[in-house]
């Protein structure tokens, strides 16, 4: 759902997980020329999912 909005509106995208700077660069990237916000916006929803993933997969593990 997040890849769609990031598509749709980039700087939304990475408002609801960036950083306020990230969410300033995105709108400047946009505001030059829409690709370049897409693909920031992209990277940004990419990244969270990752962590999120990844403090996933750590819980499950467990304490070693």
């Amino acid at each position: 759902m997040q890849t769609v909005l990031a598509v749709v509106c980039p700087p939304l995208a990475v408002l609801t997980y960036g950083r306020p700077a990230e969410v300033l660069a995105n709108l400047g990237l946009t505001a030059l020329l829409f690709v370049p916000g897409v693909i920031h916006a992209l990277k940004v929803v990419d990244r969270r999912e990752t962590e999120q993933r990844f403090a996933l997969l750590l819980r499950a593990l467990g304490p070693a």
